[in-house]
């Protein structure tokens, strides 16, 4: 299983190799950058940044940009509270960085994140901070977005995730920063989720609304 965050390289290609074969290479966007690139990482519903694959993630990760593994603060029902918390930490990613060489940026996000940097596409706020109107440049460069068990419904929902399942979200705002960052989005998803195990219709959702691969 492999898959690609851009389709060029202006820095150096990092391989990511993980257990069972799968890797995954990030690749800068376009014009030579010497900042280092800053990974996002969104955890899932129940999460932590200590848990899961996310320690090793940032490990295999280290010498080649900087990675932070965010905590949300809110209660897991609160949509809203999560994806200001991603808004939060890319404005603060912004604010350091130099006027001069915009920063790429990455986005992962594993279940609910998945949705956190969806719905963080689709603000306004979020098109201000990679779009600056002029005399202003850009201190974020979006290079890419990785969503692992990515899913818009999930068998039998409960009280907390429910939101997550009815709040809607603007695809066209989405698919229109994707595209007008020349950024892709790339899904990776299990054929044995027992919480979504319908995971042909989720990749056709997610192909549909978003052009993901």
């Amino acid at each position: 299983l492999s898959g690609c965050f851009g389709p060029g390289s202006c820095w150096e290609e990092m391989t990511v190799g993980g257990e069972g074969g799968v890797q995954f290479t990030l690749f800068s966007s376009e014009g030579a950058m010497t900042a280092r690139p800053l990974v996002l990482v969104i955890h899932a519903f129940g999460g932590s940044p200590k848990k899961f694959w996310y320690p090793w993630l940032a490990s295999s990760l280290e010498g080649h940009c900087d990675v932070q593994l965010l905590s949300t603060r809110g209660p897991p029902e609160e949509v809203a509270a999560r994806v200001e918390d991603l808004a939060a930490s890319a404005a603060s990613a912004a604010a350091g960085a130099e006027e001069a060489e915009p920063r790429v940026l990455f986005l992962i996000g594993h279940s609910v994140g998945c949705q956190t940097i969806i719905r963080f596409l689709s603000l306004p706020s979020t098109t201000s901070l990679l779009f600056p109107s002029p005399p202003s440049s850009p201190r974020l460069k979006l290079g890419g977005c990785l969503c692992v068990a990515a899913w818009f419904a999930i068998v039998d929902p409960w009280a907390a995730i429910a939101p997550w399942c009815t709040e809607p979200i603007d695809d066209a705002a989405v698919r229109a920063t994707l595209g007008r960052a020349g950024a892709p989005l790339r899904v990776l998803l299990s054929d044995n989720d027992r919480y979504s195990p319908d995971f042909a219709a989720e990749g056709a959702a997610w192909l549909g609304g978003f052009g993901s691969g």
